[in-house]
């Protein structure tokens, strides 16, 4: 009850709108992702759609929104001119920050896709362009098929393998049985993920490959279970959602079978080639995926993306995706997806991953934006976060994007599906050079070690490159030199605490004597 002011900035809902000295129509938004930044008289209201997502009180229509926060930070982007990059000092503001607003000044915007989550630590900037949506999000234990089929959620997270027969009566019936368990269990919950176990292996039973034939798919039998339990719940529980992957058998969309509005499909990008947009028909892995994405939006209730980004196998690894990052995101948003949820690796990456998680942020929240504005934002956040010598900094991406780009690989190759050797050591004096400009203009320690830990991950290509010149058919001083690089490599991953593979446990199986790539158990 703060004493009414001649000028004052509201954040978020406040009494001043209970005592009607300002109004707020939300309900006036298009959806509920949108936000209003607005002059009021002496007032500017700065304010959007909440929630709590922890809330008690059996509301399953309550979502993970955080309107007014984005408003936030819209606003002073739109208005000031300022930039958010990172946490810390990760800002920069337009040269006269000092604005006048008339009464009547409107602002309306808010992110494009509504579901906008990066999984990828310690990167700084994402958080406030991100929220989960949904209160409960069941993308894998205890939700998978396995466990709410078996019931073995209720004493374990550990998951059968291979994904149960999806058109057994027995594991039906379980399965619904299961899944009203699971809501009557809390109040809140709003979304109950029916998702296919983690492995190539679907049922090859008479009756779901029967379904698989008539779907021209191998998901027919899941899309049809998937209804089922939409169907079955959609009276008692109209605010409850369920969600289900397009991933490895299931990645073609069924011909015959439609979805119910109530289902979302999320589709997985694990398996494809991600040195070439996701759309380009002429990759050979990715030849399929065009068609199969626009088909799931015409297809799904709600069309979401499962996208991934870093190699798993060698953490590591100069991962050179960044040239069509913006491509994708634009091609989902144009193809019907309403949503996204980056799916990276636990612990910090060398390879750019503060840098990621801001331009996934960013294309999460507008995915149409132009070609000049994502390179605008990437050089902002390296200028931001790497100092004057950012510059040579995108010289180094750009030089990544062209070696890496000339093969087709996955996410989880090897090092030396993406790289040819020949051509990286070609480049080493240059790229070595870029580097070394960079941290000659790095302003102070902390800028300095966030240049060296990115620069490790250009170190670890540029020992697997050189272990066939330099240890297998080198001197015996050029092994000396080898060894004593590599031995700097190791100590400079344990000293930085970096994430090193998702492989057997991330255990690095080192020896000075070979190449980095060999260090993956």
């Amino acid at each position: 009850e703060a004493e009414i002011t001649d000028y004052e900035i509201l954040v978020g809902k406040t009494n001043r709108e209970d005592d009607g000295l300002v109004s707020v129509d939300r309900n006036s938004f298009a959806d509920d992702q949108d936000f209003i930044c607005q002059v009021q008289g002496n007032y500017l209201v700065v304010c959007g759609i909440d929630s709590d997502p922890d809330n008690d009180t059996g509301d399953r229509s309550t979502h993970n929104i955080s309107g007014t926060e984005n408003a936030v930070f819209y606003f002073l982007e739109e208005a000031f001119g300022l930039n958010f990059y990172y946490d810390g000092e990760g800002t920069t503001a337009a040269p006269d920050p000092v604005i006048a607003l008339e009464d009547g000044y409107t602002y309306i915007d808010g992110p494009e896709f509504e579901t906008r989550q990066v999984y990828m630590d310690d990167a700084g900037g994402s958080t406030y362009l991100s929220t989960a949506y949904y209160s409960e999000w069941g993308c894998g234990l205890p939700h998978q098929l396995g466990n709410l089929i078996t019931g073995a959620w209720r004493d374990t997270y550990e998951n059968t393998w291979d994904t149960p027969c999806l058109t057994d009566p027995e594991n039906i019936e379980s399965l619904l049985k299961n899944i009203r368990e699971l809501l009557e269990e809390k109040p809140t919950r709003n979304l109950i993920g029916i998702i296919q176990n983690d492995s190539d292996y679907c049922c090859m039973c008479d009756t779901c490959r029967e379904a698989y034939r008539e779907d021209g798919s191998r998901c027919g039998a899941l899309m049809r279970l998937c209804n089922i339990v939409c169907e079955e719940f959609e009276e008692d529980y109209p605010n409850v959602r369920f969600a289900t992957w397009a991933y490895t058998w299931s990645h073609k969309p069924p011909k015959n079978t439609k979805l119910h509005e109530n289902m979302i499909v999320y589709y997985n990008t694990l398996g494809l080639c991600v040195s070439h947009p996701y759309s380009d028909s002429t990759c050979k892995e990715n030849k399929s995926s065009a068609e199969n994405i626009r088909k799931w939006g015409e297809n799904a209730g709600t069309l979401y993306l499962w996208d991934h980004s870093g190699c798993f196998v060698d953490a590591m690894t100069p991962f050179p995706d960044l040239d069509v990052l913006r491509i994708n995101a634009k091609y989902f948003d144009d193809n019907g997806v309403e949503g996204a949820f980056l799916n990276s690796m636990s612990g910090r990456l060398a390879d750019f991953c503060e840098l990621r998680s801001y331009l996934f942020a960013r294309l999460y929240r507008d995915p149409q934006m132009s070609d000049e504005e994502y390179n605008y934002r990437m050089n902002g956040f390296l200028a931001a976060y790497y100092g004057e010598g950012w510059r040579y900094i995108r010289s180094y991406i750009d030089t990544i994007s062209e070696l890496g780009n000339d093969k087709c690989h996955g996410t989880h190759s090897p090092t030396g599906v993406y790289y040819d050797y020949d051509a990286v050591r070609a480049v080493i004096d240059k790229v070595d050079g870029y580097w070394d400009s960079a941290e000659a203009l790095a302003k102070n320690g902390e800028q300095l070690e966030d240049i060296q830990i990115t620069r490790l991950s250009w170190v670890y290509l540029k020992q697997c490159a050189l272990f066939e010149p330099m240890y297998a058919n080198g001197t015996e001083a050029d092994r000396e030199v080898y060894k004593a690089a590599n031995q700097k490599l190791h100590d400079d991953i344990l000293k930085y605490d970096l994430h090193f593979s998702d492989h057997n446990d991330g255990k690095m199986n080192f020896s000075a004597s070979t190449s980095p790539e060999n260090w993956v158990n």
